[in-house]
């Protein structure tokens, strides 16, 4: 059973029970993505079929937080800001995406780069029993997963990081959404009793300087 008493430090943003966690891979996207304030995603395959990574866009909402993972560490946590539209891919991206359609899904997204990123491969003993087994976003060794754009992030998982984040997303979400009040019953988020998250997680805890990424007004 998880300790929720532990996790009460860390996760305090109102209303979990419709907020959701997103995680999304940027490897080649997050300089124009998170300097850009948004999240773009093609409809659909290069054969026409649905991707439940691409249709994750149109389910995030406003206010739901997002983990953003490049270069083998989270290094930015962004907040939903709007509703997701149809909309060209962006002239920054250049011939990134060359193989994609024109017309994609377009997310806003006010991002905020970590002072202190996590590599979750240094910490999947953690992690690992967290992954969902379906759509997950990373592998068990803690490599990406090619193909794997916006993924959900199960509550267990979503408390694992918040951990080793150390209070930088709390302090992120405060600062986009200032109203946001701590959150009460932090059982909500942990349903399951089923994951092994353990106090080890206090070792990711540092004081918060987060360093805020400007909002472009659109994608032009």
């Amino acid at each position: 059973m998880i300790n929720s008493s532990f996790f009460s430090g860390y996760l305090r943003i109102s209303n979990l029970s419709s907020m959701r966690i997103w995680w999304v891979n940027q490897n080649q996207t997050y300089r124009h993505e998170v300097g850009g304030g948004y999240l773009r995603s093609p409809k659909t395959n290069k054969d026409g079929r649905r991707n439940r990574f691409y249709d994750s866009m149109t389910e995030a909402a406003l206010g739901d937080i997002v983990f953003s993972f490049s270069d083998t560490q989270i290094k930015a946590v962004g907040v939903v800001t709007g509703a997701c539209m149809s909309a060209p891919k962006p002239p920054e991206f250049g011939s990134t995406g060359s193989k994609w359609s024109d017309e994609g899904w377009y997310l806003p997204v006010r991002f905020t780069e970590l002072q202190w990123p996590v590599r979750p491969k240094d910490h999947m003993d953690l992690i690992r029993p967290t992954l969902p087994d379906k759509y997950a976003p990373l592998q068990a060794n803690g490599n990406g997963l090619q193909g794997v754009y916006l993924a959900p992030v199960p509550p267990e998982m979503a408390a694992a990081i918040y951990g080793l984040l150390g209070g930088q997303v709390e302090e992120i979400a405060r600062s986009t959404v200032p109203d946001a009040n701590p959150m009460n019953d932090v059982q909500a988020l942990l349903a399951d009793p089923g994951a092994q998250v353990t106090a080890k997680l206090a070792a990711g805890q540092r004081p918060v300087r987060a360093r805020s990424v400007p909002v472009a007004s659109g994608i032009d």
